[in-house]
């Protein structure tokens, strides 16, 4: 548990108490209507605060998955069923806390179980958004990106689920993907039924000159003409929640299995450029063997060539120098005869001087 965000939801759970502090006590309409805003703004406290940090954290969660896929350490499977088990436990139980701190303050759902099942609807809208935010971070390359389409999805989601106006017939249809919509019709079926009543001018005959029904109140005509059905006594679906309980939690999964499908992508994307890279260097390993190879055996060759052409050779050549020999040995023997016939020809010269 981290200290600072202990700090952070006690403070404006208290600081949120304290601001509506008992109008729950109120019966009147004017009370309604607050504690009605009390929850649409505890429901939009639990929107935000963690989207976006979601988006900085996947960010750099789906960089360090990138580089763990070439080292095949996990599974994909295991590494997203981690991340989501993380976040539930560690994210999940922090709108009960500020529940049970802050409407004790207010009085409105002086009943345990309703401030319980109140906190699971804003659990599962923070969760939601969460999620969404995780998907973002996931897909876009920078967080300057993911932030500015979180703030394009989440500003979306408010507007398109019509608490502010009522909605054209062509947008309408997309509150169904907004988990406010779900989240807020939830809580306020938790907390209105058409057996309440607010204090009003002119009484209903059934509960008194001074009380009416809170089915024929302004603020329920107006969220009934937002499409939330709440407190309607022939509706009994105006008081089960576990349509929009599904509903969150289908838009939960969603941006998780978009996550592990890109995910998915990118992996298989990885693993089929790293086998053509390695089939890539095969192939040059191979040429290149079959090269080396193929000059190993040429130079082999050559030498066996040349060690069985040198015999021949040295024969060849003890032959020439026999050749040789004799021809020196004959043209020795030429200058011989030749020096003995001069000298003899100097001798008889010398012989005839002499007895001339």
């Amino acid at each position: 548990i981290n200290i600072f965000r202990l700090v952070e939801v006690l403070g404006l759970a208290v600081i949120t108490g304290v601001v509506f502090f008992d109008i729950g006590s109120n019966t009147s309409n004017r009370g309604l209507r607050e504690s009605i805003s009390l929850l649409f703004f505890s429901l939009t406290l639990w929107t935000f605060n963690r989207m976006y940090p979601a988006v900085v954290s996947f960010n750099q969660w789906r960089r360090r998955v990138m580089k763990d896929f070439s080292k095949d350490d996990y599974s994909l499977e295991a590494a997203c069923i981690v991340q989501a088990v993380v976040h539930i436990c560690s994210e999940g139980w922090w709108p009960l806390l500020y529940c049970f701190v802050c409407f004790p303050f207010a009085q409105v759902a002086g009943n345990i179980a309703v401030v319980f099942k109140t906190s699971v609807f804003l659990s599962l809208n923070l969760l939601c958004y969460i999620s969404l935010g995780s998907l973002l971070g996931t897909i876009f390359g920078t967080v300057s990106w993911g932030m500015i389409a979180a703030t394009l999805i989440s500003q979306a989601s408010i507007l398109c689920a019509g608490f502010y106006t009522t909605l054209p017939s062509f947008i309408s249809v997309f509150r169904y993907l907004s988990p406010v919509y779900h989240a807020f019709s939830g809580i306020l079926k938790l907390n209105y039924h058409w057996s309440d009543s607010y204090q009003c001018l002119r009484g209903d005959a059934e509960l008194g000159a001074t009380q009416c029904f809170i089915e024929f109140s302004g603020s329920i005509d107006d969220l009934k003409a937002r499409g939330i059905n709440v407190a309607s006594f022939n509706d009994p679906m105006s008081s089960v929640v576990w349509p929009q309980m599904l509903a969150l939690v289908g838009l939960y999964m969603l941006p998780q299995l978009c996550m592990y499908g890109f995910l998915k992508l990118c992996k298989w994307l990885l693993s089929s450029d790293s086998n053509q890279q390695e089939t890539q260097e095969a192939n040059s390993g191979h040429s290149s063997s079959f090269r080396s190879g193929f000059m190993r055996n040429s130079v082999h060759s050559m030498r066996n060539y040349a060690n069985n052409l040198a015999p021949e050779r040295a024969l060849e050549r003890q032959k020439a120098m026999k050749r040789l020999s004799i021809r020196s040995m004959r043209r020795l023997s030429s200058v011989r005869s030749l020096l003995s016939s001069i000298g003899m020809c100097a001798e008889e010269e010398s012989v005839d001087e002499r007895s001339a």
